[in-house]
């Protein structure tokens, strides 16, 4: 879904958590700020005035992270946790198909111990979306999970990235790709990445 125009206190206020979010997927000046006392680095960081400084230096290479679809736009907001649960849901879902044609009562409850129900019904619900793949002996296993997690995070990335978010805005989504796949399907990756995105925004309120 498009982005409608700021029209409005609400617009305007979704707009900003936009940026502000966006501005902390960036890293916030660490990268450059580094040598600095890291309780020092987050009060600067909390500075409204330095905060604009640092979102109108990135913005003017990587553009204006608000200008994004309203999904992409919402999944940047999400608290940690909750996009941690995004990643675990889209990991899950695209490394479903190795669990096997048929998963088990057993299999079922592994999964959910490991995963989480909410990861676990998304990926069962699009497990159309999984692509072709053998099955994985011992698929329900953490150094799976670890895996899957990290996919997550990448192929969020990657969607994020097709919808128009630049690479600088991108920082802290990439390292949280450490330790998974050499390559993804792309097609797979984006179809899997959107239906994660429509679920967390249709389920806002």
């Amino acid at each position: 879904m498009t982005r409608a125009g700021s029209h409005g206190e609400q617009a305007a206020l979704e707009d900003v958590a936009v940026r502000r979010a966006a501005l902390a997927g960036a890293g916030c000046g660490a990268g450059w700020l580094s040598e600095i006392d890291a309780d020092l680095l987050r009060h600067l960081d909390a500075t409204p005035r330095l905060q604009s400084r640092l979102f109108h230096a990135r913005a003017e290479t990587g553009g204006d992270p608000a200008c994004l679809p309203v999904e992409a736009g919402h999944l940047l907001t999400l608290s940690p946790r909750m996009q941690r649960e995004a990643a675990l849901s889209v990991g899950l879902t695209y490394h479903l198909a190795a669990a096997g044609p048929v998963l088990s009562k057993d299999k079922v409850a592994a999964l959910t111990a490991i995963f989480g129900e909410d990861a676990l019904v998304f990926a069962c619900g699009h497990a159309h979306l999984s692509p072709s793949a053998p099955t994985l002996p011992g698929f329900e296993d953490e150094e799976v999970r670890r895996l899957a997690e990290a996919d997550g995070w990448a192929i969020l990335g990657f969607w994020l990235a097709d919808n128009g978010l630049a690479p600088i805005w991108l920082s802290e989504w990439e390292s949280r790709r450490d330790g998974g796949s050499i390559s993804l399907i792309r097609s797979a990756a984006l179809a899997i990445g959107k239906a994660v995105a429509i679920a967390q925004w249709e389920s806002r309120r």
